[in-house]
């Protein structure tokens, strides 16, 4: 069985600037979480990606799935603006090598007072290839 966020995981692993802004030292970790923040004090930079829905039968044919399709918000939060534009940027150019596009609706761009961090959210939807139903 395949798994959508470790593929995503993995691209945005495989972009360079990515792996360098949401890097701690510190802890010797990348900061790219799933589902929900991390628990106490946020990290400077990080990415968090959620799914929007379980993965779906996109085509369906003779009462079976012939495709799937994802739906994922990417959230870069930073105590820095611009590295949230940067990142999305990045983010947007690794997801396109796995066909996601921009899914323009219910994005977030602010900055949360109580955690000092700016937020730039983003939606992105794929399907998959004709019978890759594994998921």
């Amino acid at each position: 069985m395949k798994d959508m966020m470790t593929t995503i995981y993995n691209a945005l692993m495989g972009n360079d600037a990515i792996k360098t802004a949401v890097y701690d030292s510190s802890k010797e970790v990348h900061n790219i979480k799933f589902f929900d923040t991390p628990d106490g004090t946020l990290p400077d930079t990080f990415i968090l990606i959620r799914p929007m829905r379980p993965p779906q039968s996109a085509i369906e044919g003779s009462d079976e799935s012939l495709a799937t399709d994802f739906l994922y918000q990417l959230d870069v939060q930073s105590t820095v603006r611009m590295t949230c534009k940067t990142l999305q940027s990045e983010i947007s150019k690794s997801l396109k090598s796995l066909g996601f596009i921009r899914y323009g609706t219910d994005e977030l761009d602010d900055y949360f007072s109580d955690t000092k961090h700016y937020v730039d959210a983003r939606r992105y939807y794929a399907a998959s290839k004709l019978y890759d139903t594994d998921y």
